[in-house]
């Protein structure tokens, strides 16, 4: 126990880092300690501040910017893209009373010279589901898709190449891309399986209109 100079009791200790924890002790402090003590609880309260206003701004920005898919319409055959056609977006979320799937949003694009054209990805409106019209075209199947070539290895993922039949109701493996990504949400925004949309045509085919 130790006694400063008006003879009050105080605890000893291995001299402190932080004039705070001298405040929570009960202890007597100089009046330029007291002053430090005042210029850091500013100080403080200035940084807190300007890290409250960075979150929200940053918070804003991001809530701010919408989520993009970035879309290519292509022909199954050719593997080229689809210019002109009318791409439509249907958002699906809640369950009506009998059980079936709520569509909550549509959309509306046509796509550019190279096939390509952009959704708003919506989370509050539900999952996107889209398909693509333009005439002379029927609804197409995706040949490209995500796949664990090695089913020990959950980090080996490929994309395969599908082939389908005429009439598009059996498909058979045609090859795999070498290239191999860690997960299978890396292969699939490879693949595009959810981010494009196929058409087949119908020159050449049996009934067509």
């Amino acid at each position: 126990m130790m006694f400063n100079r008006l003879g009050m009791a105080y605890r000893f200790r291995v001299p402190l880092r932080c004039p705070f924890s001298a405040l929570a002790d009960g202890m007597p402090l100089r009046s330029s300690t007291l002053a430090r003590i005042r210029r850091l609880a500013v100080r403080c309260a200035a940084w807190a501040l300007l890290g409250a206003i960075g979150g929200l701004a940053a918070c804003s920005h991001a809530e701010d910017t919408p989520a993009i898919n970035h879309g290519r319409v292509i022909d199954q055959d050719t593997g080229e893209g689809i210019a002109g056609a009318v791409v439509v977006g249907r958002y699906e979320g809640s369950f009506g009373p009998h059980g079936a799937p709520g569509c909550n949003r549509n959309e509306a694009v046509v796509s550019d010279a190279e096939g390509r054209f952009e959704l708003p990805l919506d989370r509050q409106a539900g999952f996107l589901l889209m398909s693509a019209y333009k005439r002379g075209y029927v609804r197409g199947k995706h040949t490209r898709s995500a796949s664990q070539t090695i089913p020990s290895d959950l980090s080996k993922w490929q994309v395969e190449i599908i082939g389908w039949n005429d009439d598009n109701t059996k498909g058979r493996l045609v090859g795999t891309e070498p290239k191999t990504y860690d997960s299978k949400q890396a292969a699939m925004e490879a693949s595009g399986e959810w981010r494009d949309v196929y058409l087949r045509s119908t020159r050449g085919r049996e009934g067509n209109r």
